[in-house]
């Protein structure tokens, strides 16, 4: 134990983190269990050619690591349709997928007169929705969201879900990216004449919805028509979403 706490102040020792960590508490007079309970292994200093190898899988992981497309966390997204209001749920759906994204969060739900309210913004969920903001997301349907940037910017004019009103009001939650976003921005607005607001390739997505559903519904849309205009949004987005 004396020889223990003796070797502390010597800051010439190098020791692996949880070694340093040990001692630290050993010096501010912790209890003995801690220490009794740990491997004598960690107490020792690595050696050279131990320094040696750490360093050079380190370096290799770095250059590995520097050529590979990274992979992240991207968005967290929810959805839920029931006899009785969805806010809070909502809410605590995004609560738990918050660490799939904390740049923003918003939700949209739909009354009973398919009336859509939205509240939305930069933020942590717990940030964003106040209870002023609860009592104004009524209705028993409803999608919520998560934003991790991967794609635009970091506007809250870029937090979701977004809202197009043609056809019929229709609200998009994403995850993912469209890898031939350039191409679509450019369709959309010359061919399709839509208009795009933001840089996100969310809204992208929306836009391509939105126009091939309008080219095959006439009045109130059916499943049929929904999944045809599904497969033609499968076949104009590249990427994953």
């Amino acid at each position: 134990w004396a020889s223990w706490r003796f070797i502390v102040p010597n800051r010439s020792l190098r020791f692996p983190d949880a070694s340093q960590e040990i001692l630290r508490k050993t010096a501010r007079g912790g209890p003995r269990s801690a220490v009794a309970t740990t491997p004598i292994g960690l107490l020792r200093p690595p050696s050279r050619r131990q320094r040696t190898t750490r360093q050079r899988q380190q370096q290799h992981l770095k250059q590995r690591l520097h050529h590979q497309p990274r992979v992240t966390d991207m968005c967290g997204i929810a959805g839920i349709v029931s006899y009785e209001p969805v806010n809070q749920k909502l809410y605590d759906a995004l609560l738990v997928l918050q660490h799939r994204g904390q740049d923003a969060a918003g939700i949209m739900t739909c009354d009973e007169n398919n009336r859509l309210h939205l509240r939305k913004d930069n933020g942590l969920v717990r940030d964003v929705f106040h209870t002023r903001h609860m009592l104004k997301l009524t209705g028993n349907v409803g999608i919520g969201h998560v934003r991790y940037p991967t794609a635009g910017c970091s506007s809250s004019a870029e937090a979701q879900p977004f809202y197009v009103n043609s056809p019929y009001g229709i609200c998009l939650a994403h995850n993912g990216n469209l890898v031939n976003h350039d191409e679509l921005s450019e369709h959309l607005t010359k061919e399709d004449r839509r208009h795009l607001s933001t840089g996100s390739d969310s809204e992208v997505l929306l836009n391509v919805f939105a126009h091939e559903l309008q080219l095959r519904a006439n009045g109130e849309p059916t499943p049929e028509q929904v999944f045809d205009t599904i497969e033609a949004v499968h076949q104009r987005c590249r990427g994953g979403y």
